[in-house]
């Protein structure tokens, strides 16, 4: 979501006077006022300069002075020259401008006293005037000298102390950590995984980061060996007679391996199809679940859909993760992509002649005509024709018969299900997967993918790739498990899409590629002000956007609701957006982290989520679950369960109806004594007759370790869910609707609105929206309606880069600066405004530029060899490359280890993909 806010800016005033305000008059005006012709010589410039900085005269006045009409034609300069001789010392009084004639003098006045001229001009005066003055400086300067040296006299007060130098900002610092290079090496310095080493995180720097965590635990001072100094601080030195010592952080070196260039392999490795899919055609799959039926890109079905490639094996010494696991959501850790096995059986390439999109063809391809060779199931499709929503519509309905209807007894419970039915209902979520009772398979249920895109984006090809990808690898490769929608922002609201189909599919044909064209969903603010008029006018604690409520800077979910409420088929909605990318299969993305999600107990779910996995520095998941219990034991914080009650709350109509959020197998957990919100808390004299609830203190201990345990996630979010409160989050008071009598609400942020919410979380939203009238900023608005109605959320650490050499225990400071180690609700937070600036160097965060320069060299174009916005790295020995020049490109590949191949990874923001995109 883009970032920067409207704010309403008042106009100036349109009354203010001309002649008050030196500004309104414009160059010319000011001339056709000027008293005096432009003079012939600097003399003439100097007596109108003295003439403006009279005293109570300013130059603007003089400016607006009318000009004098003149009888007969004289000089203008004779007139300037003498004018030293008749501006008196007094208020000038301005002389009524009638005709002047024959006067020597246009100005001078009939009543000045010779005698009083003769006096003040004579030589004597002017001499004794000038002694007078002269006297009095040097008297002023006796007594200053004396205050100065002597307490007795004092004119000012003393001066304070020049301010302490602060040192270099924290962005400095981090920035001054060595550089990782190693994900540049290519596919020739492909290794098994069982050869692999990281440069980054080392042993090394687990071990350090251990010490100094127990070090700052103990409050003493960890003392390390010497730095070993890295290749490019080594070649430095080399080349200078001057001795030189490592800027940067001695933690952030101390296990740093000198980055070598990985030798050429004799052979070039092989490329092999990659399917993340189960096996559909296994006896294992086809005794659990119904058949798959094979889906394909034409109506003929004769184009099958095309396979994914990979490189068994990772190139040595590409860093591991700073944040995140691969392993731990069950991703691959021991393959790689390069480009052309990831966009190449999508057009990348080839030639649009040959159907593909023409790009790539410039870059270093050695080895890529195996993924179109015939051992691929398609070889190069030609993708001019290809009608995806067609196609997405024929997989589901070939293969409908696996899926769970939407209203049958195997979907979740909603406000929408008829009263009886809903009452009948266990009062837990279906599992995914669903015995028929004849047959005994299984049915599973659907996802949808909603893109958010909006009128006048600028389709590029990578666009086209990357869209082909999700619908391909989602939609059709798993059999109709997933649906892939375009959510479409209609921001000129006069163009009536609503009144006629024809202008609205005019509409779509102007903003979408005709291939994606049948998968769009319009939107537009004003349809959202008619679907929830009660937000209009509702108080709010803060609008720092200053922006309205139904718009999509504030309220992006409000659209989302509303598809949800078109379709119910769904139990789960990826809300998704234009300038994310994934190196790697989409669907295994998609599908292992719910897998990971649903296994997630609720004991201290809401905790660790609000918490930055580091595994080098935390250990296993398991370690990482103690320390977070840890953590909040020695806090005193008992675990948040179910619903949360706080002062002001209302009920939903499912809470009304007596619907537990809660699944089988939570019983037995016991309320503890710890209160959020004082009883008393609750009353109020100013809303007589309104009903609040008590504070029913949802705080759990001797919750079963099986709670929670295969239970659907109603939130998944890709980024920790902290708290907003003290966090200086710029929109952590942006909540609207709640009584302003009552304290704010409680809230969870989760920053990018990229996440899963199941079809229950959109309900609850949508009836919280237009019944309940309760709205906040868009990044707060579902964790904060899963906190408070006691809906599952969970925050899965996915891998993310850095591209810094972070000591792991100034990670951890930087990353969880919360309370109890958490990310959220301090000043330190790295979600506060000033502290943003800890993720331009990693590979998920809106405001990266890792991100992006990462993924543009991955796809073969040159790129800044660092971040040019950071600031200036101080140099070790005078020097400083790490800002200078370019990396990447077709020669640097050639000349190397070839084209990178990277582990999967999911990159934000990519606002281009090449330069030709900003100039062509």
């Amino acid at each position: 979501m883009e970032r920067a806010a409207t704010f309403d800016v008042g106009s100036a005033s349109s009354a203010a006077s001309l002649s008050s305000s030196p500004s309104s008059t414009t160059p010319s005006r000011r001339n056709s006022f000027s008293i005096f012709e432009k003079p012939a010589s600097p003399a003439g410039l100097s007596s109108i300069s003295n003439f403006a900085s009279l005293k109570g005269f300013s130059s603007s006045r003089v400016s607006l002075l009318p000009m004098p009409v003149l009888s007969r034609a004289s000089s203008a300069l004779d007139i300037a020259k003498s004018s030293l001789k008749w501006l008196p010392t007094h208020r000038i009084e301005l002389p009524s401008y009638a005709p002047l004639s024959g006067l020597p003098s246009p100005l001078r006045s009939p009543t000045t006293s010779p005698r009083l001229r003769s006096i003040f001009s004579h030589c004597l005066y002017k001499r004794l005037f000038l002694w007078i003055g002269g006297l009095l400086c040097a008297l002023f300067v006796i007594l200053v000298a004396h205050s100065r040296s002597h307490h007795g006299i004092h004119f000012h007060e003393d001066q304070p102390p020049p301010p302490e130098d602060k040192g270099p900002s924290p962005e400095a610092i981090w920035v001054n950590y060595t550089r990782l290079d190693s994900y540049y090496n290519g596919i020739r310095s492909i290794v098994p995984i069982s050869e692999y080493h990281a440069e980054y995180p080392t042993a090394a720097d687990t071990e350090i980061g251990k010490l100094q965590e127990f070090a700052d635990a103990t409050n003493t001072t960890l003392v390390l060996p010497p730095a070993p100094m890295d290749k490019r601080a080594a070649n430095d030195a080399a080349s200078t007679t001057t001795s030189t010592t490592s800027t940067a952080s001695t933690t952030a070196t101390a296990a740093s391996p000198a980055k070598t260039t990985p030798a050429k392999a004799s052979t070039l490795p092989k490329p092999t199809i990659y399917n993340a899919h189960p096996d559909y055609n296994s006896t294992w799959y086809r005794t659990q679940f119904y058949p798959v039926k094979r889906c394909y890109l034409d109506d003929a079905n004769e184009v099958p859909v095309p396979d994914l490639w990979a490189y068994p094996g990772v190139p040595q010494g590409q860093p591991e993760p700073l944040i995140g696991s691969h392993s731990l959501l069950g991703l691959r850790e021991d393959v790689c992509f390069d480009r052309f096995g990831r966009y190449g059986p999508y057009g990348l390439g080839y030639s649009k002649e040959e159907g593909g999109t023409g790009l790539a063809l410039d870059t270093e391809s050695e080895g890529a005509e195996h993924i179109w060779s015939t051992e691929s199931t398609s070889g190069k499709i030609d993708y001019s024709n290809v009608d995806w929503a067609s196609a997405q519509r024929r997989c589901y309905e070939a293969n409908e018969e696996r899926f769970i209807a939407a209203g049958s007894d195997g979907s979740r419970p909603t406000e929408y299900s008829a009263p009886g039915d809903l009452l009948s209902m266990p009062n837990q979520a279906a599992n995914t997967a669903t015995a028929n009772s004849t047959s005994g398979l299984k049915k599973i249920e659907r996802t949808a993918i909603v893109m958010r895109c909006y009128a006048g984006f600028k389709w590029s090809m990578h666009s086209i790739l990357n869209m082909r990808a999700l619908v391909s690898e989602l939609a059709l490769r798993s059999g109709g498990e997933y649906d892939v929608h375009i959510l479409l922002h209609a921001r000129d609201e006069n163009i009536p899409i609503w009144a006629d189909e024809e202008t609205a599919q005019e509409f779509i044909a102007n903003n979408i590629p005709r291939e994606f064209r049948g998968l769009v969903t319009l939107w537009s603010e004003g349809q959202m002000r008619m679907l929830y008029p009660g937000m209009r006018g509702q108080p709010a604690f803060s609008n720092p956007a200053n922006a309205d409520i139904h718009g999509v800077y504030r309220s992006a979910h409000y659209p989302l609701q509303h598809f949800a409420q078109q379709h119910p088929e769904y139990a789960h909605y990826w809300n998704w957006e234009m300038d994310m990318r994934f190196l790697g299969s989409y669907y295994e993305f998609f599908n292992r982290l719910g897998i990971w999600a649903d296994k997630q107990p609720r004991r201290r779910l809401w905790e660790r989520s609000a918490k930055y996995y580091i595994p080098a520095l935390h250990g296993s998941w398991e370690n990482f679950t103690a320390r977070v219990d840890a953590e909040a034991h020695e806090a005193g914080r008992p675990s948040i369960l179910g619903e949360l009650y706080f002062t002001g709350r209302t009920q939903t109509r499912d809470e009304e109806r007596g619907v537990s959020p809660l699944p089988a197998g939570c019983e037995g957990a016991v309320l503890s004594t710890y209160n959020r919100t004082s009883p008393a808390d609750n009353a109020t004299e100013a809303l007589p007759g309104r009903h609040f609830f008590a504070d029913r203190n949802n705080n759990y201990t001797k919750i079963p370790e099986t709670c929670g345990v295969g239970e659907a996630a109603d939130l998944i979010t890709l980024n920790p869910m902290f708290d907003a409160e003290d966090s200086g989050w710029m929109f952590a008071n942006d909540v609207t609707g709640y009584d302003l009598a009552f304290a704010i609400p409680p809230r969870r942020t989760a920053i990018i609105t990229a996440s899963r919410l199941s079809r229950r979380l959109l309900f609850a939203m949508h009836e919280e929206t237009w019944r309940l009238h309760h709205g906040m900023f868009a990044e707060m608005f579902p964790p904060s309606v899963a906190l408070h109605r006691g809906f599952k959320a969970v925050y899965a650490p996915h891998p993310v880069y850095a591209d810094r050499h972070w000591p792991l225990a100034a990670a951890e400071k930087a990353f969880n600066a919360g309370p109890d180690h958490s990310s959220g609700a301090s000043p330190a937070s790295p979600f506060h405004p000033r502290n943003e600036h800890y993720h331009r160097g990693i590979t998920w965060y809106y405001n990266s530029n890792f991100a992006g320069r990462l993924w543009r060299r991955w796809l073969g174009y040159l790129q800044p060899i660092d971040d040019p916005a950071a600031p200036k790295p101080r140099p070790a020995n005078g020097t400083d490359d790490s800002l200078a020049g370019l990396g990447g490109g077709a020669g640097d590949e050639a000349v190397n280890s070839g084209r990178m191949c990277m582990r999967s990874v999911l990159v934000h923001p990519i606002k281009f993909e090449s330069l030709a995109e900003i100039f062509g």
